[in-house]
């Protein structure tokens, strides 16, 4: 297995805890066996690779969960502080802290690690009072992941390709969280099962793109595999906000015929985003369908504006051009007991489908949360 320069974990916070986490265990009964001659954690990488569990934060309960990764994990935080400790990052250490006063009182329902619970038991997370987690943007290059934040609004997004660890076909995809709570989301994984890591597993319709913020092309969803992957990746970040930007196209099958798709998210200082898609297709034999997931149930306002509800009930419009698309809900059961603990028994997928089928367009979505 190869670890990118920038510590990124594309399996997810929630695999961190086996791939970053299981790292430092080792590390550290090195250390202490060898009376401190073996130390590792002043290697720049050792140290990118536990800030990750840190960069994946949302906001409260609400992590980053691309890939098989679940959206409320409960993450160790007497290692992330242990981690933060060993490295010499206070920033860590306080988001340990932090995380073990925010997690006071979740289940855990087992014990992952005997050697790391003796460790967390003899070294118990500091009583003294936490500071909030930072609210920095973030970028991983290697990873391709960008965090972009506001005072409001949050959004995560990906790059990358589909043959990563535990991969959803999802390159392109974002999620975003309003005053604390998610409004876009990635649904995560159901309970594993032998087809989940089989050759059907793309059957699963969380694995699906058509099941993430992504557009259905020419009625094609992404594709499997390592060459299906984001080309020209940037990001940027300064007093007039972040952009993150990719072109998608490669993402997907030869039947979707995109010769180009850039994809922009820009948000903007005072948390509005603005979505923009310039595509070119070889033809256009159906119509596109832009697709967007929410916990809570979207409301078919007016033409051109769609209203946005958070988990927690924190509003935003989405606002399009008129006389352009046909705007439908789709109500999903859920029904994987995994999901449910997330989500409850219902999740959505709002679906703007273009009225007339284009090969060549500009088209631009704004999210704009209540009140901004």
């Amino acid at each position: 297995a190869h670890q990118p320069e920038d510590g990124g974990c594309d399996e997810g916070p929630g695999y961190w805890d086996r791939a970053g986490g299981s790292l430092f265990d080792c590390l550290e009964l090195l250390h202490h066996a060898t009376g401190g001659k073996i130390d590792l954690f002043a290697e720049p990488l050792i140290a990118e690779t536990g800030r990750f569990i840190m960069r994946a934060h949302l906001t409260g309960d609400w992590y980053v969960n691309f890939a098989d990764a679940t959206a409320r994990p409960t993450i160790s935080a007497a290692l992330v502080q242990r981690y933060g400790r060993a490295i010499g990052d206070s920033q860590l250490i306080a988001f340990g802290q932090w995380a073990e006063r925010h997690q006071a009182g979740r289940p855990r329902s087992h014990i992952i690690s005997l050697n790391r619970s003796l460790a967390s038991l003899l070294d118990p997370v500091a009583p003294e009072p936490a500071s909030t987690p930072a609210t920095a943007d973030i970028w991983l290059p290697h990873l391709q992941f960008a965090l972009m934040r506001s005072p409001r609004l949050s959004v995560a997004a990906k790059g990358g390709h589909n043959r990563e660890s535990h991969n959803h076909n999802d390159v392109g995809s974002f999620l975003a969280c309003l005053d604390g709570s998610p409004l876009l989301i990635d649904v995560g994984v159901e309970t594993y099962t032998a087809k989940t890591f089989g050759p059907r597993r793309y059957e699963i319709w969380t694995m699906q793109s058509q099941w993430h913020t992504l557009p259905t092309i020419n009625g094609a969803m992404q594709q499997d595999g390592r060459d299906f992957a984001a080309r020209d990746v940037t990001f940027s970040s300064d007093g007039d906000g972040s952009i993150f930007a990719l072109d998608l196209a490669g993402a997907y099958p030869p039947a979707a015929g995109a010769r180009r798709w850039m994809r922009t998210l820009r948000l903007s200082p005072g948390g509005v985003l603005t979505l923009t898609d310039d595509y070119e297709l070889s033809a256009a034999h159906a119509p596109t369908i832009w697709n967007f997931i929410t916990h809570r149930r979207p409301e078919l306002t007016t033409d051109g504006a769609i209203r946005l509800h958070s988990t927690d009930g924190a509003q935003a419009i989405l606002s399009h051009a008129a006389g352009i698309y046909r705007a439908e809900v789709d109500e999903v059961a859920v029904t994987d007991p995994n999901l449910q603990k997330v989500w409850g028994d219902l999740v959505y997928r709002l679906r703007l489908t273009e009225l007339t089928p284009t090969d060549r367009a500009h088209r631009e979505f704004t999210i704009t949360p209540a009140g901004a």
